[in-house]
């Protein structure tokens, strides 16, 4: 038993009774613990905060400290019972503990604790969290449904662990339900408020606008309804800083912030072109601003459509500039042509004098060779005659605002545009700038070399006067070019599927991404949906046919559309997508997102039957357009699974694939036969590459033929000629024999 002053005593007596505890009869509370049985988590904050009964807590403590695991923890840990009986000696050790913890508490504090407790009933702390939360390590126990609260010995205080045990043993004796709001540690975000990839998203936008980390955390009132609150610091006014704190009380509040934060940072990041500063509202909430303007969710829409149209106008001024500048760039060519082959006449001229001085005959052939008369020189003449004649016709691209709304992909787009004229105006600046550089260079080496050639024709008055001018030891250095003349030989190659399918895949993709719109691409994605036969139909004018299937096909739509929870209007596009979400392909990480039907076709609840027709129209001319774009680099076979009876159509868009054993593998019924087509080098076909499949805004999207190996030609295009047949026996994978008939056609460009 440890030795106290009285003095000590009257104090722990004092303590004692505040808390209410009597060591000779121990409240049942504390009596009778469950054995812990808690799931230990990596998570390293108390993210969740609630109010929890105070019944429902269990106290151990524990002789590792803070740092220590969860497991640590619990394997050291022992009931607050254990430490509360002083008259046996093997636990006089615990006793001493309890002692010196009581010891570390103020009364003071505990009060203040309580107090805290009773304005949390009315309102969440500002800062959610308690100012040393760390003191309150209370984990929850799934498997019981009880609180348990592990107290570290290395505490520099126990302020939280007696406030429990007082507040336990006041609701037992009143026979109360008390709750107490407290974070609990190993809890998972459970609302669906915003998902977890969600909130490290948020916490991620925030650092880049705020440069200070927040914290999110998930927060219960006392009827256990959950709200996401944001808390951090940020610039409130140039070096000025506040704190924030946004309160999501909804899923609606929740969406319409996230996107918010999401559209300013995937705008932010993708362009470097706009600097959003935050701010803080009347409620302490961070708000943005984009000059002035404070960028609001409902207002963001009309945002991204005035910068669109902004830089259109802009966009459409530079294109103007472009070809003015492009005009003064050609005029200076054409000037700068004459006056180097003004130079090189008069060059030639200089070095003909200079050879013909060295030898007696040559002075005397100079001197009887009539003068050089510098204003008539028939081939300078004849040049800048031609180049007057041979005007350029340099075109203007005017670009239009014709939609409602436009998205952040379309400003993102619009601004890459923008950027890239604007970076050929500053080259065609640069130009310029070295191309009158040159002029005045080559002006002045024309005048030098004038000045000597009239400085000839004047001394040649006499043949005394001509014989001691030639006698001067003069010279002059003449420029030397040279012309390297490139061939390149194109090798063909056979084409081995497995071997070369990689490299083709990267090849094609290539291709496909330099040489096809966006709309284009998007056309080929919708051949590879049951979307195909529509478009066939409109290809062979049979519109009566397809505008009795438009209605389904609107129906099918639009529940596909609510299945897939999909907005009618989505200010991201395609760029649901940010730089820090990876995904992988092929195993290769990228960033983009998937595309789909309803998306490329922009169909909503308001799309009439004639608006979704002109769209499948539209979609069937860009599918002819890309199919004379794209041609195979090399001999293919490709390989279509089909019914029995099935005939190549003259006027159709035909989907086929490269690799027929994928192909066989679709096999599931007798009735069905594979048609092998023969296509030669440089046939018009297109490829479903990586870029049909995903939109590629972040330039991440690794470049190849990953999603499967199927090609689309237009068989309008071609002579189809059966070359054999013949029948396959084959069992499959679940020992089944299939007997395949398969028809080769060879393909003859019309």
């Amino acid at each position: 038993m440890p030795k106290f002053t009285k003095e000590d005593k009257d104090i722990i007596k004092e303590k004692l009774d505040y808390i209410g505890i009597d060591l000779q009869n121990i409240p049942e509370i504390i009596e009778n613990p469950i054995p812990m049985e808690i799931k230990e988590t990596i998570e390293k904050e108390n993210k969740v905060y609630k109010y929890i009964p105070i019944d429902k807590i269990q106290i151990w403590v524990t002789s590792e400290n803070r740092n220590s695991t969860l497991k640590e923890k619990i394997a050291k840990a022992l009931p607050l019972r254990e430490l509360l009986e002083p008259s046996q000696d093997e636990q006089m050790e615990n006793y001493a503990n309890f002692i010196r913890m009581l010891n570390l508490s103020s009364l003071e504090e505990m009060d203040e604790i309580d107090e805290m407790q009773k304005q949390f009933a009315d309102e969440i702390p500002f800062e959610v969290k308690y100012e040393n939360s760390f003191l309150w390590q209370i984990y929850y126990s799934e498997a019981n449904d009880l609180y348990d609260m592990i107290v570290p010995g290395d505490n520099p205080e126990y302020n939280e662990m007696f406030y429990v045990i007082k507040k336990q043993i006041e609701a037992e004796q009143n026979g109360k339900i008390e709750k107490i709001y407290v974070p609990v540690s190993n809890l998972k975000f459970q609302s669906n408020l915003l998902n977890k990839q969600e909130m490290n998203d948020i916490e991620k936008y925030l650092w880049l606008f705020a440069k200070e980390w927040p914290i999110i955390y998930e927060v219960y009132n006392k009827n256990n309804e959950a709200s996401i609150q944001i808390v951090g610091e940020t610039f409130c006014y140039e070096k000025i800083k506040s704190n924030y704190k946004n309160v999501l009380y909804n899923k609606e509040e929740a969406n319409e912030f996230y996107r918010t934060v999401k559209a300013l940072f995937i705008l932010k990041t993708e362009t470097n072109y706009y600097e959003f500063k935050t701010g803080i509202n009347e409620q302490g909430e961070i708000i943005f601003f984009y000059k002035q303007r404070q960028m609001k969710y409902n207002d963001l829409s009309n945002f991204i459509r005035e910068e669109y149209v902004n830089f259109c106008n802009l966009l459409n001024k530079e294109q103007e500039d472009k070809r003015k500048l492009r005009v003064t760039l050609r005029e200076l060519k054409c000037l700068t042509n004459k006056l180097e082959k003004e130079y090189l006449l008069k060059q030639k001229e200089i070095a003909t004098y200079l050879q013909y001085k060295k030898s007696f005959i040559g002075r005397i052939r100079l001197f009887l060779k009539p003068k050089i008369n510098l204003n008539d020189m028939a081939e300078i003449k004849q040049e800048a005659k031609k180049n007057e004649e041979e005007k350029e016709i340099i075109p203007i691209l005017k670009i239009k605002t014709e939609k409602s709304n436009y998205t952040i992909e379309d400003l993102i787009e619009i601004f890459n545009l923008y950027k890239k004229e604007n970076n050929i105006i500053k080259n065609l600046n640069l130009d310029i700038e070295a191309l009158k550089n040159k002029n005045h260079s080559l002006k002045r080496k024309n005048e030098n070399a004038s000045i000597y050639i009239n400085e000839i024709n004047e001394h040649k008055k006499s043949i005394f006067e001509f014989w001691k001018f030639t006698n001067k030891d003069e010279q002059l250095a003449l420029e030397e070019g040279n012309n390297t003349e490139i061939t390149t030989h194109k090798l063909k190659k056979t084409f081995e599927y497995e071997q070369d399918i990689e490299e083709l895949g990267i090849q094609l993709d290539r291709m496909q991404r330099n040489n096809l719109s966006k709309e284009e691409q998007d056309a080929i994605f919708l051949a590879d949906t049951e979307l195909l036969s529509k478009i066939n139909l409109i290809k062979n004018g049979k519109l009566e046919e397809i505008q009795k299937d438009l209605p389904i096909l609107k129906h099918e739509l639009l529940s596909e559309k609510e299945e897939n929870n999909l907005e009618d209007f989505d200010i991201f596009g395609a760029l649901t997508e940010d730089r820090a979400r990876i995904k992988k392909l092929a195993d290769k990480k990228h960033r983009e997102i998937e595309k789909n039907k309803i998306q490329v076709l922009k169909i909503n609840e308001n799309s009439s039957i004639q608006e979704i027709e002109e769209t499948l129209k539209h979609k069937e001319k860009e599918l002819e357009e890309a199919l004379k774009k794209i041609y195979t680099p090399i001999d293919l076979k490709l390989y279509k699974l089909v019914d029995k009876n099935f005939c190549i159509s003259s006027n159709e868009y035909l989907l086929l694939n490269m690799d027929e054993v994928e192909t066989i593998e679709e096999l599931y019924e007798a009735e069905l036969k594979l048609i092998e087509i023969h296509m030669k080098e440089n046939m018009p076909v297109v490829f479903f590459t990586n870029i049909i499949y995903y939109n590629n805004k972040n330039n991440t999207l690794p470049i190849g033929m990953n999603l499967g190996t199927k090609v689309l030609i237009d068989t309008s295009q071609f002579k189809f000629s059966l070359k054999g047949s013949k029948t396959i026996a084959r069992i499959n994978d679940i020992h089944e024999m299939q007997h395949i008939t398969i028809e080769e056609y060879e393909l003859e460009k019309i």
